[in-house]
């Protein structure tokens, strides 16, 4: 279910299940040291870089900035969308072609909270896809469906802090992001994730969701 954080706001948020009940997903927040800098420390980690497509290394306080304000900035005219009722939280008939709610924090006994990752729902970029031609075409024809097409092929791009490796946690936030978010919200209908050689933590997560491996 999508609640709301009334000291923030009314910020829109997922919570995980327990035993991960003091994890949630929420928006980015802000552009300043508070989210820019745990990012920049997670994914210049040895155990993170080497298994993700796409950021560089290393990665600067200006990328994750820059990242962070582009979120922020998709986000805000979509606010009008959230009614701050958790029986409705969204206006009905709304269909998001993103997921905001992506930043993984853990609520402190004190109240506060820390980044520890994220994890969000794009369409695919095919990067399994060997054929550099073939991968044009297929992330172009998948561009050009329109919003809310069931035959939209989608993709998880996600990361977490080192520390909180091997506790279930991003099986539980890819679970409710995909049913919370994904699939009410964006019409998701197929999930297609690629994983490097050797990230066996990462494929480990998403067998455990069901997905199947293709090669």
């Amino acid at each position: 279910p999508i609640l709301f954080d009334r000291t923030r706001s009314d910020e829109p948020y997922i919570p995980l299940p327990a035993p991960h009940d003091n994890i949630r997903l929420t928006p980015w927040r802000r552009t300043d040291a508070t989210d820019v800098d745990p990012v920049v420390t997670i994914l210049n980690h040895p155990a993170v870089y080497p298994n993700l497509i796409g950021p560089p290394y290393p990665y600067l306080e200006e990328h994750a900035a820059e990242w962070a304000t582009q979120q922020v900035e998709m986000f805000e005219p979509d606010h009008q969308y959230f009614t701050g009722d958790e029986s409705a939280p969204i206006r009905e008939g709304k269909i998001f072609d993103y997921s905001p709610i992506m930043v993984i924090r853990e609520v402190q006994t004190d109240g506060s909270q820390i980044l520890l990752g994220v994890a969000d729902i794009t369409k695919a970029a095919f990067t399994g896809e060997p054929d550099a031609e073939r991968r044009e075409e297929r992330v172009r024809a998948n561009e050009q469906k329109s919003l809310g097409d069931p035959s939209i092929i989608w993709a998880i791009g996600d990361y977490l802090t080192p520390t909180h490796h091997g506790r279930g946690i991003m099986t539980a936030v890819i679970g409710v992001l995909i049913h919370s978010w994904g699939v009410p919200y964006m019409r998701v209908r197929q999930l297609d994730v690629s994983v490097l050689d050797g990230n066996i933590g990462s494929r480990r997560v998403f067998e455990k969701l069901g997905f199947q491996t293709r090669r």
